[in-house]
């Protein structure tokens, strides 16, 4: 079968392959919170967190060929 998988997940079993490698896949994130928490310094850490560590750990999302976003 076929499926979609991160990066990290697939490079760990080696029974799986890779196919059409020089496809490329862009995925959003959303945060939803009530209106009352919109402006929360709680949540903007935990936004910039987020923000931090995907763009820290982007090869190990992304693949050792995933080049930084302009």
């Amino acid at each position: 079968g076929l499926a979609i998988l991160p990066h990290f997940m697939g490079s760990r079993d080696p029974l799986l392959v890779p196919v059409l490698p020089e496809e490329s896949i862009q995925r959003e994130y959303w945060m939803s919170t009530r209106r009352e928490l919109h402006r929360s310094v709680r949540l903007r850490v935990v936004w910039d967190f987020l923000l931090e560590l995907c763009q820290r750990e982007r090869e190990v999302l992304l693949g050792p060929s995933a080049t930084p976003p302009p």
